[in-house]
């Protein structure tokens, strides 16, 4: 029986990418890539502990700077996790026909960096521009084309919370249907912006033609306890979800669940990750998904002892998220 259940795996390909975004989770870049050898050592740990999760993400970085790493790894998901649902998440510039015939292939999904239009998208997303935006809505269109699942991540920023609606609207005409919305971590959110952030999402959440864009499997989808998500990271540390990816190179080696040379699990690293999980599951007895994801965000400043990531400020608003969308059409929820 294993000690931890795995939800999904999400694999941390480099460090590395063509974008210095003013919001990236990524605090400590320090080009590292993930060797084969921890690799294949990852999911042999994966197939021994957990037998086979629901889904695997491919993630950097910019996976596709290591783009022989990801068919290689592409493969060795599909022959030894057969019926898992793989997607990479990329931020589209470097996407050609031939890749995007290759992934469509293979059934493998893709999820965007895109936060809007090009002047929304270019002022966080560095150094992208006009040329570098054309090129990335092309991609888009062209792997919605060929038939690839596709999604995108729209980060917000503080500053951009009025454009919100007007974004979502302008990802809806290059053909994107499923948007996550988030909102930036590391950013100025203060009372006021947080305010515009919640009336403008039950705006939005209001809007028919907006609402069925909504990313809402995280507030819809309920976790049981034990169920966690694990990622592994470069250059080979094995941590909980999205949230640890905030975390400075020493604290991830300090935290990681497994030692790589050998493959196997910590036994204290994994006592520390249940002591901690166990004060999500007192009260009440069930987590939505993104409650899971916040309070790894919590997690992330317990580890370092100081308030690191500003989740007074952002998790309150993803909380509020959930609350928009799992009372919709029972009660009016205001801002």
């Amino acid at each position: 029986m294993p000690v931890i259940r795995m939800r999904s795996a999400v694999i941390y390909l480099t460090e590395r990418c063509p974008l210095a975004c003013g919001y990236c989770y990524f605090r400590d870049k320090r080009q590292h890539d993930l060797s084969w050898k921890v690799l294949a050592n990852f999911l042999v740990l994966v197939k021994r502990e957990w037998g086979s999760p629901r889904s695997f993400v491919i993630s950097g970085g910019e996976p596709l700077m290591c783009w022989d790493k990801v068919k290689k790894l592409v493969m060795a998901l599909r022959s030894g996790f057969p019926g898992a649902d793989v997607r990479m998440q990329t931020n589209g510039l470097m996407l050609d026909r031939t890749k995007i015939a290759w992934l469509s292939a293979r059934g493998v999904g893709l999820e965007f960096g895109i936060d809007g239009d090009l002047g929304t998208t270019a002022r966080w997303r560095r150094p992208m521009d006009r040329g570098m935006f054309a090129r990335l809505v092309r991609n888009i269109r062209a792997a919605l084309d060929a038939g690839i699942s596709c999604g995108c991540t729209m980060t917000v920023h503080p500053d951009e919370v009025a454009r919100m609606a007007e974004n979502l609207r302008f990802l809806k005409g290059i053909g994107l249907s499923c948007v996550d919305i988030t909102p930036a971590a590391f950013m100025p959110w203060d009372a006021a912006r947080r305010a515009a952030f919640r009336a403008a999402y039950v705006d939005i959440v209001a809007t028919p033609a907006l609402r069925r864009m909504l990313f809402t499997r995280e507030d819809r989808e309920f976790m049981p306890a034990g169920l966690m998500d694990i990622s592994l990271h470069p250059p080979g540390d094995v941590l909980l979800g999205d949230a640890f990816l905030c975390l400075p190179g020493k604290a991830r080696k300090k935290f990681s669940l497994w030692d790589p040379a050998t493959g196997t699990l910590r036994p204290q690293m994994v006592a520390y990750y249940r002591r901690r999980y166990a004060l999500l599951w007192k009260r009440p007895s069930w987590r939505t998904y993104r409650d899971h994801v916040s309070f790894g965000f919590e997690m992330v400043n317990a580890m370092m002892g100081r308030n690191y990531l500003n989740t007074r400020q952002i998790v309150p608003l993803m909380r509020f998220m959930t609350r928009v969308h799992l009372s919709y059409g029972h009660k009016k929820i205001s801002a």
